[in-house]
């Protein structure tokens, strides 16, 4: 392997001077013990016999009573106190991946907080992507330089190799991210059932502000030239006190002058980047694609469910103006969000948000009464029992796709969380399901299913009744 080179394993230790062979000592078969939730265990007996955990720490590390089988001569101690390139001193990590983390430094040349993103060699390249992490972190980089003076995005500050490590250096701008805010309720109504008129007055200004912010820093990047092509609600910052508006993470961005010479990352957020799903390679991003993401954005503000409208697009416009009537939400909201691909009458549409008033909240009426609702129950239990009676087997039900790696037993994601279902809705289960949950069970082994309480173990048997083995399921037994 010596003319090979690859990604260094960081939980691993390199062999000799093997750029592609690692080892570290942990669990190597399957285990077959699970945890709680019934996956895997990932621990492994040490040289005492007693269980260890496979920590998978992101350096080397060899359990106690283990040596190494190829021990090296140890290096002389590292005197540095760790900041990187002996300049930035690591304060927090703000993220984590595969490709580098994210880090808020202390610069100690000028005292300021900078963000430093790090990139990993041979990281995220393959078949259909051949730029790694840090070909992405350097068209950032080039952005970034790209569009300093327009306010929009961080200023780059610096950038340097560290080891086999690269790392760009950005100013550190105030704000969270919109799905950070969405999160905590700070902004968006979706965590409110029943608002008062005041907090949809404030969110309405808010998104009125927020969309003619961010409407303006789009076409400030449009202006240098450069398609940002991965504009989701993660990669935009807002100022909540300020109302400054700033989008980051340019890894993928495209810029349409020949000196900046960006390569095509084909790197987007699901649910904002639909026209890139079915682009072929060569493909260059438009314009045209960052303004409809603009408007998926400003749709996730009221309804944060994009991945959903990706699948049934047809459902988008009925859904959000639902919301907003629900919320007491002016309708031109709507409006705005599914015209901000069209510039002219999205700009009409904002200063018209802008002067209308938002009248006191009308209080709906249930769109279902309690008849209604009962029979969408009923029509669900019929669909289930009719799945029941015509399926080969009736464990492979409809259930949580976590069943996969647990066990399709499980009242969490598999088969006995349909069964409690239908005990509530019809007061009895299918004989034909309880047959087949009670001969699964007895002829389980019960190490490879997750138990409360190891001296409690279920031994269900053909003669019970199902009202004596629905409890055993929903105690967690399985």
């Amino acid at each position: 392997t010596r003319e090979f080179v690859g990604p260094y394993i960081l939980s691993d230790r390199p062999y000799r001077d093997s750029k592609v062979l690692f080892y570290r000592h942990g669990s190597f078969l399957l285990s077959r013990q699970v945890n709680l939730q019934g996956e895997p265990d990932t621990s492994f007996a040490g040289p005492d016999g007693r269980r260890m955990e496979d920590s998978r720490l992101p350096y080397f590390v060899l359990p106690e009573g283990v040596s190494d089988p190829f021990p090296e001569p140890p290096e002389d101690e590292d005197d540095g106190d760790g900041a990187l390139n002996g300049r930035y001193e690591p304060l927090e990590v703000l993220g984590n991946s595969s490709k580098g983390g994210v880090y808020l430094c202390r610069d100690r040349q000028s005292g300021r907080e900078v963000v430093v993103k790090e990139a990993r060699p041979f990281v995220n390249q393959g078949r259909h992507q051949p730029h790694d992490a840090v070909a992405c972190l350097e068209n950032e980089r080039c952005i970034l330089q790209a569009l300093v003076g327009t306010d929009a995005a961080p200023r780059p500050l610096d950038a340097f190799q560290e080891w086999e490590h690269h790392f760009l250096v950005m100013e550190k701008v105030p704000g969270l991210s919109l799905n950070q805010l969405m999160a905590r309720g700070e902004l968006g109504l979706v965590l409110e059932g029943d608002p008062t008129d005041e907090r949809v007055r404030a969110f309405t200004r808010t998104f009125v502000r927020l969309a003619r912010a961010l409407t303006a820093r789009v076409r400030a990047i449009h202006a240098r030239g450069v398609v940002i092509r991965d504009l989701a609600p993660q990669n935009i910052l807002l100022d909540l006190e300020s109302g400054r508006v700033t989008l980051i993470d340019f890894e993928s961005a495209y810029s349409e002058h020949a000196e900046v010479a960006s390569p095509l990352i084909p790197l987007a957020t699901p649910g904002f980047a639909l026209e890139l799903q079915g682009a072929r390679p060569g493909d260059k991003p438009t314009r045209e694609q960052d303004l409809r993401a603009l408007g998926r954005v400003l749709g996730e503000l009221l309804l944060p469910v994009a991945a959903f409208f990706s699948l049934a697009p047809e459902r988008r416009e009925p859904l959000l103006m639902h919301f907003a009537r629900e919320r007491g939400l002016p309708e031109i909201l709507v409006r705005l969000i599914l015209a901000a691909e069209e510039p002219a009458r999205f700009d009409a549409l904002l200063d018209e948000a802008e002067r209308t008033p938002v009248p006191p909240r009308v209080r709906l009426r249930p769109a279902l009464d309690e008849a209604a609702l009962r029979a969408r129950i009923e029509g669900a239990a019929d669909h289930l029992e009719e799945e029941i009676r015509r399926a080969e087997d009736p464990l492979v039900l409809p259930t949580d796709y976590r069943r996969c790696v647990t066990n399709r037993l499980g009242v969490a994601y598999g088969s006995a969380g349909i069964a409690t279902a239908l005990q509530r809705m019809r007061g009895a289960v299918p004989e034909r399901l309880v047959q087949a949950l009670v001969t699964e069970a007895d002829r389980a082994d019960p190490r490879r299913r997750p138990r409360v309480l190891k001296e409690h173990r279920m031994t269900a048997t053909a003669d019970k009744t199902q009202t004596e083995i629905l409890p055993s399921f929903v105690a967690g037994s399985w």
